[in-house]
């Protein structure tokens, strides 16, 4: 079995297509995390990803948008402290 592994995708539907575009053959995707993120097309990104299989590691901006609050909120501290350049 050919396995292709893609991971942090974070939202950006065009480099996902670039890097489909370039794969070698392959049997089975495996998804090892941040599907979401940065990018401007998340449900696009999500879609196409559980399109290309149904193996996926949750990575940490996954487990954001899931809703769990704990990292939320260390997230949400840590982006307070940045400032000039560093800012979001």
């Amino acid at each position: 079995m050919r396995a292709l592994l893609i991971s942090d995708i974070h939202a950006n539907l065009e480099a996902l297509e670039a890097v489909l575009a370039a794969a070698p053959a392959h049997d089975v995707v495996w998804n090892l995390g941040d599907v979401v993120g940065y990018g401007a097309n998340p449900n696009e990104v999500i879609d196409e990803t559980r399109r290309l299989g149904s193996v996926f590691v949750r990575g940490n901006h996954d487990r954001v948008c899931s809703g769990l609050p704990a990292l939320r909120s260390s997230i949400l501290w840590r982006s307070a402290r940045r400032d000039g350049p560093n800012a979001c």
